[in-house]
């Protein structure tokens, strides 16, 4: 399974117990599905930078899984369903791995000169 970041933003007239129920919504179609939760953030209200629709502000939450591709479109479905989600995101997270650096083998050249 691979990791993937989604994020997404409930309308901030929307109360927070409702924003709740979203998150526990969201987090159980991903373990229903065989997913694995790794993270949970509220990372609360917050203004938005620009208005979408008639919201000035909004919940932001972000959840990190394990999950496939197929869960993933599930996911996003249901957020599109839900009236109260204003935006979303979801992304692969890519774990860099260190770069090993490369022996070097000098070689002697004879000097011209000798």
């Amino acid at each position: 399974m691979i990791v993937y970041e989604t994020t997404f933003v409930v309308d901030g007239k929307t109360p927070e117990a409702e924003v709740e129920k979203l998150t526990a919504k969201f987090t159980q179609i991903i373990t229903d599905a065989k997913g694995e939760i790794v993270k949970i953030e509220k990372l609360g209200k917050r203004e938005l930078s620009y208005m979408i629709g008639n919201s000035k502000d909004g919940y932001y939450v972000y959840i990190e899984a394990k999950m496939d591709g197929e869960i993933v479109k599930e996911v996003e479905r249901n957020y599109r369903i839900s009236d109260a989600v204003l935006r979303y995101l979801t992304i692969k997270k890519v774990i860099h791995k260190p770069i090993k650096k490369k022996k070097r083998h000098y070689r002697l050249i004879p000097s011209v000169w000798e």
